[in-house]
Formats: structure tokens, C-alpha cells, sequence
């Protein structure tokens, strides 16, 4: 849902490109965003035929320690095929950034705008917000930190109440 997501918001920013944007580096970015949206794709399309899920902590946990033990032969075809998809989609961007030359006129809004939805556009994408999520919980955690979880002590006991620490 969310590939689909940031592949329309790309395309919508290269549309207010064409009508209202001016300025070859806009141009430039809005097709690096493409070519960023195909690169995550497809890591997000390898990493879910690996492990089934797209990026989850198996992928983080060997990211850290390493893919020694693993059958990495299995996946040399896909990988073949993702790479030459990436070269495809390389040579469209280069051949679509010829033709679209934008506004004649420079707006500053609407080349904020392009660059806005350029970014939303990665931001969007599987990849990047499951790797968000997975580092928002590693570092949120204290558990990860220390080893254990030690409770606050700060609370403070309703009147004629005992702590409830019985065996």
C-alpha cells in the first residue's frame, strides 16, 4: 500500500513539475527521487523474498552480525533480474528528464511544492518507515540498554495501602 503510495506521490511531483515547475535542479531531483524509490523497491522486494516480510529485525540482526551460514546462491537470479530493472528504470528516468523541461516562469511555491512531495514521496516508501520504526524501538528501549528493566519509583501509594510485594 504504502509502495503505491510513494510511487504516486512521485508521480504527482513530476507532474507539478511539468506544469508549474522551473529549474534544472528540481528536474534533477524529482527524477534522483524515482531512481531512490526504484533502489528501496527493490531492496524491499529482495528482502521479502528472503524473509517473507520485507525489513523486520531478522534483517537488522544480520545486517549486524553478518550472513555467514546462509544459502545466498537461491537469490542470485532475482538479484540478477532486480539489477536489470534498476538499469531500465535508469535509462526511462534519463529519457523522461529530457523531455519534461517544466515552466517557463519561475514560481518559488510550486518548486517548494515539487520538492515537498519529492521528499514525502521517500518518506513514504516501506523501506524507509520500516527502518524508522525499527530504530525508534531500539532506541526507545531500556530493556535494550541495560540488560533489565527496572521500575520507576517514584509512584506513590494510595492512603492505608501496602505495597503488594508478598510471597
Amino acid at each position: 500500500m504504502f509502495l503505491g503510495l510513494s510511487i504516486a506521490v512521485a508521480s504527482l511531483a513530476v507532474l507539478v513539475f511539468a506544469l508549474k515547475g522551473h529549474g534544472a535542479w528540481l528536474r534533477s531531483t524529482i527524477f534522483l527521487t524515482f531512481l531512490i524509490i526504484g533502489v528501496l523497491s527493490t531492496i524491499e522486494f529482495g528482502l521479502n523474498l528472503i524473509t517473507g516480510e520485507g525489513v523486520n529485525d531478522a534483517v537488522f540482526y544480520h545486517l549486524k552480525t553478518g550472513l555467514g551460514g546462509g544459502d545466498k546462491s537461491q537469490y542470485a537470479v532475482p538479484a540478477f533480474g532486480a539489477l536489470v530493472c534498476l538499469a531500465v528504470l535508469v535509462w526511462v528516468v534519463i529519457k523522461a528528464q529530457r523531455k519534461i523541461s517544466g515552466a517557463p516562469t519561475r514560481s518559488y511555491i510550486w518548486n517548494l511544492t515539487t520538492l515537498a512531495l519529492a521528499v514525502a514521496a521517500i518518506a513514504l516508501h516501506p523501506v524507509i518507515l520500516s527502518s524508522a520504526a525499527y530504530t525508534l524501538r531500539f532506541y526507545s528501549a531500556e530493556q535494550f540498554q541495560t540488560g533489565f528493566h527496572s521500575p520507576p519509583t517514584n509512584l506513590a501509594l494510595a492512603e492505608g495501602t501496602e505495597p503488594n510485594l508478598r510471597g
